[in-house]
């Protein structure tokens, strides 16, 4: 046998293995690799989902038989699986059938139930920053009354301060003047303490005079 074929037959079984993992993990269902399909039948309790964008490089590949293909496109669908395309629960109505399956667990949620979930998260994050944006903006109002408060009480402290300091100073004026008076009104006094003390002695000799004269 060619090494090519045998290359492409190793290949095509990691493939196999690749996608029954995948759906194992994903939706709880046992399929065997050999029985692996990439156009499930009506029978078949899963089915292949390709996200939009990616459809145009995966709708060839999931068109054709998984034994009909070239090693590229294996590659292509272990590279992809999970990522580009999942496996999805198939539309059936045996019930019966579905109630059988194994419950999810949460790490092997579909990446499209993960895209949704975090749309919804994403929803409820707008939301909530949206009530955080009214909050900021009624205390940034708030904030902003508290300030016009607070300039106003600032303003007329200043004012009475000013007041206080004119009084101060108006006070401290009239001490300064009553001080000036006082030591005016006590330089008088010594002056006229001693003129008398000048005074006294020339009356007595005026008065000792006097007295001669008259004897």
């Amino acid at each position: 046998m060619r090494q090519s074929n045998v290359d492409r037959d190793n290949w095509r079984v990691s493939c196999r293995e690749r996608l029954s993992s995948h759906i194992r993990n994903t939706l709880g269902i046992m399929v065997k690799p050999s029985e692996v399909r990439l156009s499930p039948g009506p029978n078949d309790p899963y089915a292949w989902k390709i996200l939009p964008e990616k459809h145009l490089a995966f709708s060839e590949i999931f068109s054709k038989n998984l034994s009909q293909h070239s090693i590229n496109a294996y590659k292509a669908l272990c590279e992809g699986v999970g990522i580009s395309f999942e496996a999805v629960y198939a539309s059936t109505n045996d019930t019966n059938k579905l109630n059988q399956l194994t419950p999810l667990q949460l790490d092997d949620i579909s990446f499209s139930t993960k895209i949704e979930h975090l749309q919804s998260a994403n929803i409820k994050l707008l939301e909530e920053m949206e009530a955080w944006k009214e909050k900021a903006v009624v205390e940034s109002e708030r904030a902003k009354l508290t300030d016009e408060q607070y300039r106003r009480l600032r303003e007329s402290s200043e004012e009475q301060l000013r007041k206080i300091c004119e009084s101060n100073q108006h006070l401290q004026e009239q001490v300064e003047n009553s001080a000036a008076s006082t030591e005016y009104l006590k330089n008088t006094l010594l002056k006229c303490v001693q003129g008398l003390g000048t005074a006294v002695p020339m009356l007595e000799e005026l008065r000792k005079g006097i007295s001669f004269v008259v004897s």
